[in-house]
């Protein structure tokens, strides 16, 4: 009976999968565009507008569309602005099938706290990799079972479920693969039974003797980890507003997986094989890049959101300033508002818009001060300490590369750590000092982190003035060069190879 339900469910659990998978496939988050853009799309995509073939055609065109567009009426628009509202709606609706799918959690606005019930099921996951079950039921279990424990017990699993917290907070999550499972397996196995640590040659036999059934339990296991780390750490960067890492493709991600398991040794090879591959196979690689890039533009979304509100306003130009003051009064004979002011302004004279220059002026300085206080605020994890063996590779490096100018790097590292062992106790302390130092400056910058979502740098930028409002009012590139449905010949691809 026992058996048959965990078939039903495993059945079920893999119908909703497919379902999710295909709601997910046709969502995207694009930012929606705008009425304007809508209609500079449709002109330039037209047949008779595919003859553009430099960036002086383009500019041309847009001064003409532009012309164009202004001289339109609102009921040659309504079409334009209908496409923008579907799109605006699809956009929403794609945030909320990403929230709903991928970040059920934050979704309930639960944020994540590193319990002592982590810990347990950690552990749970980690040891109980001799029964046949499923991940999702052994979750059940430890459920169970935390319910039953006494506060004491519960307690024990603290250290454990922060220590993990931190494994999913960081950055670059460490991928545990089936054999470092295997491995804790064993060494634990060994604690409790009071024997000697197994050596390298007694874990690579017990290894390869288990058979094909145990082993893939161990994969399953370790992949059902990962993934929880993953949800985890994207979970942990949301909460705390940090910058999401841009994920790898569906390619890259192949490259990476056979580099790991050791089956290529140069891209060449990797590409041989991916193009073996067939196209049902390529689609699951194509699948989970296409999971985590919508994840990241999540990620990012609200990433930006943040620094929006934290990010100082630009000051008001000397125009702008003298529009302030003439906010309310109406223009004469139903005239255009901003254009009838703005004549105003052009003919005052130099002493009467001195004032206005004045406060302009102010504005200005008040606001160089501001960025610079944001400039230096990092709106992310800090990077992790160097150890102190780090700081003497980096010092003994360039030094050896001199000396030896056809060794490779492989032969250099081990003459380094030769030379690292053979140390004395004075000689190691520098360097030690010198990690220590990092460790302290990355546990400030942590806890100023996720006290308020930013650290500041111990390294502080210089300015010039009016630095940061020269560099904010520069010229913007021309938004129809954003477009890829536009093709121009004699034109450079975006890694600036030519073709």
């Amino acid at each position: 009976m026992d058996k048959k339900l965990n078939t039903k469910k495993t059945e079920e659990s893999s119908e909703n999968n497919a379902n999710v998978e295909e709601i997910l496939k046709n969502a995207t988050l694009e930012p929606p565009r705008s009425a304007f853009n809508q209609f500079l799309i449709s002109k330039l995509n037209s047949p008779n507008e595919k003859g553009i073939k430099n960036k002086n055609d383009i500019k041309r065109q847009h001064k003409l569309l532009t012309q164009q567009w202004e001289q339109m009426e609102y009921e040659q628009k309504k079409e334009y602005f209908l496409l923008y509202e579907e799109e605006k709606k699809r956009y929403k609706n794609n945030v909320k099938v990403v929230k709903r799918y991928l970040f059920p959690d934050y979704n309930k606005n639960i944020t994540f706290v590193p319990t002592p019930f982590y810990g347990f099921l950690y552990e749970e996951l980690k040891y109980g990799l001799e029964t046949n079950m499923y991940p999702d039921l052994i979750e059940k279990e430890a459920r169970k079972k935390w319910l039953r424990m006494s506060k004491e017990e519960k307690n024990k699993y603290k250290d454990i479920s922060t220590n993990n917290s931190w494994l999913i907070a960081s950055r670059n999550i460490r991928v545990i693969t089936p054999l470092t499972l295997y491995i804790q397996k064993v060494i634990h196995e060994s604690i409790k039974e009071k024997k000697k640590k197994p050596t390298e040659t007694d874990i690579k036999i017990g290894w390869n003797k288990l058979s094909k059934v145990k082993k893939a339990t161990f994969e399953l296991y370790a992949q059902k980890i990962n993934e929880d780390r993953e949800k985890l750490r994207d979970l942990y960067n949301i909460v705390h507003g940090a910058k999401p890492k841009k994920p790898v493709g569906a390619y890259r991600m192949f490259l990476q997986e056979k580099a790991k398991n050791k089956e290529i040794k140069s891209i060449n090879q990797g590409l041989e094989l991916w193009k073996k591959l067939s196209e049902d196979q390529k689609e699951e690689y194509l699948k989970k890049s296409h999971k985590r890039i919508l994840a990241y533009k999540y990620q990012e979304m609200i990433y930006n959101k943040k620094i929006k509100k934290i990010i100082p306003k630009k000051p008001k130009s000397v125009f702008q300033q003298f529009l302030k003051e003439k906010k309310g009064i109406k223009a004469p004979n139903d005239q255009n508002w901003h254009k009838y002011w703005k004549n105003v302004f052009d003919k005052l004279s130099p002493s009467e818009k001195a004032k206005y220059e004045d406060k302009f002026s102010k504005a200005k300085k008040e606001y160089d001060k501001e960025m610079m206080k944001f400039q230096n605020k990092v709106f992310d994890f800090p990077k992790k300490p160097i150890s102190s063996y780090t700081f003497y590779v980096r010092e003994k490096l360039p030094i050896l590369k001199q000396k030896i100018n056809n060794s490779s790097i492989i032969s250099i590292t081990k003459k380094i750590a030769e030379e690292w062992n053979n140390l004395s106790e004075k000689e190691i302390k520098h360097y030690q000092q010198m990690s220590n130092t990092e460790r302290k400056r990355y546990s400030e910058q942590l806890k100023e982190f996720l006290k308020y979502g930013y650290y500041t740098k111990t390294e502080f930028k210089t300015m010039k003035d009016g630095e940061w409002y020269n560099k904010s009012h520069k010229k913007k590139s021309n938004t129809l060069e954003k477009f890829s449905d536009i093709k121009r010949s004699g034109s450079k691809p975006r890694n600036g190879k030519k073709k």
